[in-house]
């Protein structure tokens, strides 16, 4: 599923062997406001270009269920 955010903030928080990031974002097709945490060692480019981002910066997310999850 796709769902285009909108950036509100992003905390970076030290684990000591990775960086927690979570994100407040709004959902611009509904509205309301969620929030993710993404950590480093999971896919990097999404990490990166999360946390390099400001707020208000607008992006286009698609939404996939993990595969270890049941």
């Amino acid at each position: 599923m796709a769902i285009q955010i909108q950036i509100i903030s992003v905390d970076v928080e030290n684990k000591g062997k990775y960086q927690q990031a979570e994100v407040a974002y709004k959902d611009l097709a509904k509205g309301s406001v969620g929030s993710k945490k993404l950590m480093s060692f999971t896919n990097k480019d999404v990490y990166n270009t999360v946390t390099g981002s400001k707020k208000g910066d607008v992006f286009n997310v698609e939404l996939v269920k993990n595969g270890n999850i049941s």
